[in-house]
């Protein structure tokens, strides 16, 4: 197996922010229905093979019926190192960046959902060629 010349710096973490709606009942099953995910890319105009990529993901609204509200973005750069022939940075950026974001973005909403005393929620696989 060979290292990838496509890298990306550690993900962080930009925004959290988490809230239990009133009349919350234990048993609701929590769908995934409720969801949004979106995708943001900045390339830099200087190197225009390294770009900042964040994946926002929503699930329910304040207020709702849904248990809670939830709202994350979280971030990486990506890189890529040698400029490929048949390599597409944009594809990378729109389907292997914000695959890779969101397995860093799972763990963290499935911990918090747990945290709060509900059963975890579990984001599912998305497609990200299909836009």
């Amino acid at each position: 197996m060979v290292k990838s010349d496509f890298k990306f710096s550690t993900p962080k973490l930009i925004k959290l922010d988490f809230e239990i709606n009133d009349g919350y009942e234990d048993n609701k099953k929590i769908l995934t229905d409720n969801l949004n995910v979106s995708l943001n890319c900045h390339v830099d105009k200087e190197d225009e093979e390294s770009a900042s990529v964040s994946l926002e993901i929503r699930a329910g609204e304040r207020g709702s019926e849904f248990p809670f509200f939830i709202h994350l973005v979280i971030g990486a750069v990506f890189k890529l190192d040698v400029k490929i022939p048949g390599i597409d940075f944009d594809n990378l950026l729109q389907i292997n960046a914000p695959t890779l974001l969101l397995s860093y973005a799972r763990p963290i909403i499935s911990s918090i959902t747990v945290q709060a005393g509900m059963k975890p929620l579990n984001l599912p696989f998305f497609n990200f060629i299909k836009q």
